[in-house]
């Protein structure tokens, strides 16, 4: 995962912003590097400008897979918790969370693009989340949400 990281921050940094208003980078792990910890590697990825979506996949039960949150648990793995570190803090405004809304999903103030899944429906749905920026902005999806 740090040498992907180091890959994925390098090539980010030759391309620039190459055009588009907003780049985004899907990461979906079981967030266990084998070759260190790339949270500062991940870091400088976001201080870019680079909006970081963090995909947590276990195959433990998710009591409310549906909802960000602005903290990690203290009863989360390790694996969790480097993936939620990871996470860039989610823009109340943005197109990410008017779509994550539209869905049903519950956001918490200040929260992180992070979520636990462990079943595919959710998965794909929070995957969506990437390509949720090219929704026309000027169609309102709901009122701000909870």
């Amino acid at each position: 995962m740090t040498e992907a990281a180091k890959e994925i921050r390098d090539r980010f940094e030759r391309t620039g912003a190459s055009g588009y208003a907003q780049r985004t980078l899907l990461i979906v792990s079981d967030g266990e590097p084998t070759d260190g910890d790339p949270r500062e590697i991940f870091a400088t990825i976001r201080k870019s400008g680079v909006t970081v979506i963090a995909c947590f996949v276990t195959n433990e039960d998710i009591a409310d897979p549906r909802t960000l949150v602005a903290s990690s648990q203290s009863a989360w793995t390790d694996g969790a918790r480097l993936m939620w570190d990871i996470a860039s803090e989610l823009d109340e405004t943005s197109p990410f969370a008017r779509y994550l809304l539209a869905q049903g999903w519950s956001l918490e103030p200040r929260a992180r693009l992070f979520v636990q899944v462990n079943h595919s429906d959710v998965l794909k749905e929070f995957m969506r989340v990437a390509g949720s920026h090219f929704i026309d902005e000027s169609v309102e999806l709901l009122p701000k949400g909870q």
